[in-house]
């Protein structure tokens, strides 16, 4: 009884603190001394746009808690937001917030609309809808909550705030990262960008495209570092397709690390710096530093395969490799995969440490040249601005004279030579695997790019209409290879379509089920996964499918593989579906109209506000795209009206072509579709638009099928 009272005790005083929390920030965000947060009028070279910040606060804390074993990370956002027009009002009628857990994370929020005459409605909070959300096979919960009653020229003053307490073993504790894009999709009047770090963190800090340095503060009181920037009449910048704001728009990377001892700090963050003294720029010779000290630190746990264990001289290094990167992909993922399918747990991964210091070790055994490789993505910003080792990617490339192939840390599909769209055509910095890190001397390449032709979806249509022309039925095959074909995968394939190729090659026993006895469950979870497998992959099958389409699809099959394509780079993943629809025949009096164009999938639309382009365009990977489709009409049918099928458009962005003929009663149409660059400057956005309109406008193309006489 005295530990029930006890417990009840301290469930009401931690309601109690919650309480009192929630009181002190909305205090401090509503009745702050910050003129900013009173402005009203909205500055008049922005009298046109559809919403404009008044003002926006973001602050950063970064804490050793008074209790040894807790960090805090606190993020405090308000923002005052004048709503212009209706699509503004839509875009805000509805909120989004994460729910707090236990005493260790705390979300507090407050809105209120505040009229043109000046009068202030508060949102009752305690409407919010609680919803769940899944990411990587964990479920989160968050609130909704519906913002009624806005109208034109009203203000909504809201704060988002979050209250974090991490426990940690640890004597060297990482915050996590913070890259700050300071553009807004509305333009911004007056702005504040703050961060907080105890005097004891390590600072790391870069300004980007145009962003202001942070001042810096010592805040003598609270023992802490205070970075802050003030600013006033930040332009927007609108919501556009194929954009990386990281690259483009004013943006500041900034990351807090607590050290217990300075000691620690210089043995396993190369990156630091000093304390106190936020570092800004990295040296290509700690970046091979860290990478020793990360591998140092790291188990080795691939094997050398028999055939190359045996093996006294390598006279084909690629094939050498990609023997023992199959082989440890099969040893390291393939033998859980199976459990994974069914227990529902995250999908097995090797880390790119663990995979740089096990497949260097391997290479290492065996004299195989090869490179260690460190790049960055590009999306995020150039090797040269790299000031975090969590912006970093790590990889292998084998060494065949002047050829490479390259090895990235697997995931189920991943195969052999795959580099990430990504790092490709950007500067990295290598280091040879076969000399001691003491030797290492970092030298900069540029790491290649693929051809459009290297990133092929292929697809095989034939459309048979039936005899009555109100239906038809769709056979469709498709063909992937290059970077788009693991996604591809990842939705059509699972473990049991892939187990019989994989034991084929590695006819060894199958452990999954026998990994740990906490799954004494796991045969009766196997039975009732495969007893409604294809329920379940119907499920998200027939979305997919259906997304594919503008028109209404039935009938939808499962596919059937034809070749996985799970250990070639260059083999395409192949597979075929069938589906049927009523909607893409309509009569004509006596004759009939079929919508050909909407039977080669949908097409990019480019929406009128698109067209005046603000920010350069970046493209993930170059790709080519082409379709085949055959249209089988019912004897006594001919076809009409095929000459405007032919259109051809080629620039260096892109290209769009298709040609048309007529076999008998049947049509058969080629498109190609090409997305030849991945970067392109703003000036040059209408070359874009020409090739994608060019397609969408052959996405409305029809035929005439007449009977005949």
């Amino acid at each position: 009884m005295i530990r029930l009272i006890s417990l009840f005790l301290t469930l009401l005083a931690s309601l109690a603190f919650a309480a009192d929390r929630s009181a002190e920030i909305r205090e401090e965000m509503w009745n702050s001394s910050d003129k900013t947060f009173a402005l009203t009028d909205v500055p008049p070279q922005w009298a046109g746009k559809s919403a404009v910040y008044l003002a926006k606060l973001n602050r950063f804390e970064f804490r050793k808690a008074v209790m040894a074993s807790y960090v805090r990370r606190n993020q405090y956002n308000h923002y005052r937001i004048k709503l212009l027009d209706q699509n503004a009002i839509t875009r805000y009628a509805e909120m989004t917030y994460d729910e707090s857990i236990g005493n260790t994370y705390q979300v507090y929020v407050g809105f209120k609309i505040i009229k043109p005459n000046g009068k202030e409605q508060i949102i009752d909070i305690s409407r919010a809808v609680k919803m769940q959300r899944e990411s990587r096979g964990r479920k989160y919960g968050y609130f909704k909550l519906a913002i009624p009653g806005l109208e034109p020229g009203d203000i909504l003053d809201y704060y988002i705030c979050e209250e974090e307490s991490i426990l940690t073993t640890a004597k060297l504790y990482f915050f996590d990262p913070v890259i700050h894009c300071l553009t807004r999709e509305y333009p911004v009047a007056n702005y504040k960008l703050q961060f907080r770090a105890s005097r004891k963190c390590y600072i790391n800090l870069k300004s980007l495209n145009g962003a202001p340095a942070l001042k810096v503060v010592s805040d003598e009181k609270d023992d802490e570092e205070f970075y802050s920037f003030e600013g006033t009449d930040l332009d927007g910048s609108d919501d556009q397709r194929w954009v990386f704001p990281y690259r483009d728009l004013p943006t500041i990377k900034f990351r807090a690390a607590y050290a217990y001892s300075g000691g620690l700090a210089d043995y396993f963050g190369v990156l630091l710096g000093e304390p106190r003294v936020a570092k800004t720029k990295v040296l290509p010779s700690e970046l091979a530093e860290l990478t020793e000290k990360m591998m140092r630190s790291t188990l080795s746990i691939f094997t050398l395969p028999k055939e190359i264990k045996d093996t006294k001289v390598i006279s084909n290094p690629f094939q050498a490799a990609e023997k023992i990167y199959y082989s440890n992909r099969h040893d390291e993922l393939i033998n859980y995969a199976e459990r994974n399918e069914f227990m529902e747990y995250n999908p097995p991964r090797v880390s790119e440490i663990e995979f740089i210091k096990a497949m260097n070790t391997e290479l290492k055994a065996k004299k195989i040249p090869h490179d260690i490789v460190i790049g960055m993505r590009r999306h995020i910003s150039t090797i040269d601005d790299v000031i975090m080792e969590n912006e970093l990617d790590w990889l292998i490339r084998i060494k065949k004279g002047k050829e490479f192939l390259y090895l990235t840390a697997f995931e189920k599909h991943t195969p052999a030579g795959f580099l990430h769209p990504l790092l490709q055509g950007t500067e990295a910095y290598v280091v040879d695997g076969l000399v001691p890190p003491a030797q290492w001397a970092p030298k900069k390449v540029t790491l290649p790019t693929a051809a459009a032709q290297d990133n092929l979806i292929e697809t095989y249509t034939t459309a048979t209409l039936s005899a009555d022309l109100d239906a038809v039925k769709l056979v469709v095959k498709k063909a992937i290879s290059g970077a788009g074909k693991e996604g591809y995968q990842e939705e059509v394939l699972d473990y049991y379509d892939y187990e019989p190729e994989e034991f084929k090659r590695y006819p060894r026993d199958k452990t999954s089920l026998k990994v740990s006895k906490l799954d004494k469950n796991a045969t009766a979870r196997k039975n009732a996964y495969m007893s409604k497998r294809t329920e379940k992959k119907m499920e998200s099958w027939k979305p997919w499918v259906e997304s594919e389409f503008t028109f209404k699809v039935k009938d939808i099959e499962l596919p059937k593989v034809e070749n996985i394509g799970r250990f070639d780079l260059t083999t395409p993943f192949s597979f075929q579906y069938t589906c049927a629809t009523e909607e893409i025949v309509q009569r004509a009096g006596t004759n009939h109209i079929v919508d050909v164009g909407k039977l080669l999938e949908e097409q990019t639309k480019i929406k009128p506000e698109e067209l005046n382009r603000a920010t350069n365009i970046y493209l993930e990977y170059p790709r080519k795209i082409v379709a085949h489709l055959t249209v089988v009409a019912p004897a006594g049918y001919t076809w009409e009206g095929t000459e405007q099928l032919l259109k051809t458009v080629v620039n260096k962005y892109g290209e769009f072509s298709a040609a048309a003929r007529v076999e008998g009663n049947t049509l058969i149409i080629e498109t190609t579709k090409q997305y030849s660059a991945v970067f392109v400057p703003k000036a040059d956005w209408p070359k874009v638009v020409e090739f994608l309109n060019a397609a969408l406008e052959y996405s409305d193309q029809k035929a005439l099928l007449v009977k005949s006489k």
